[in-house]
């Protein structure tokens, strides 16, 4: 990303100035590092109140990965319960309860309404994690809902604010 904005900077240097570098770069940092904790913070919470929950996640990392071993990337896929864990805190909790504006590409008709193309739209992510046809108790954490997600026909992931499927699942 920085390469991309240094070449930027020398095709239009009027505008890529180190400034405008900076304080994108600075904008991404915070952001990801701001997302990252309140996820964390927000699952800790949950956890807390929930002792069952970490009880039945302990039991899990005790039997899939070993105790003098740290959990790494490649565990992530012997570990269901504590994904499910993430899945039901990000539903519950979403870091930011509206997605980034869209712009619509062509006309289409969205919840009964006409979208012309070129409108900017916002995805209302806390309102679809709490939506009662999509989901059933749906204030209470309650992480086995998302046990075997996709052999349910699970359509909905909360981890990426609702959308219907993760972009790039196949290539993972």
């Amino acid at each position: 990303m920085i390469n991309n904005l240094l070449t930027l900077q020398d095709s239009q240097p009027e505008y890529y100035t180190a400034d405008i570098i900076k304080g994108l770069v600075l904008i991404m940092l915070l952001a990801g590092t701001r997302t990252l904790s309140t996820s964390l913070e927000w699952a800790v919470c949950n956890l807390m109140n929930h002792p069952a929950a970490v009880k039945k996640a302990r039991e899990e990392l005790d039997t899939q990965i070993a105790r003098d071993h740290l959990v790494d990337e490649s565990d992530i896929s012997k570990l269901p319960y504590l994904q499910s864990i993430i899945f039901e805190s990000s539903r519950l909790y979403p870091v930011a309860p509206l997605l980034a504006p869209h712009l619509s590409s062509t006309d289409s008709t969205i919840g009964g309404y006409n979208v012309p193309v070129g409108t900017i739209l916002f995805a209302n992510a806390w309102a679809i994690h709490r939506d009662p046809t999509l989901w059933n108790d749906l204030t209470s954490f309650k992480p086995e809902r998302f046990e075997n997600w996709k052999s349910k026909g699970y359509t909905h992931m909360p981890f990426g604010g609702g959308r219907r499927a993760c972009p790039g699942e196949g290539l993972a």
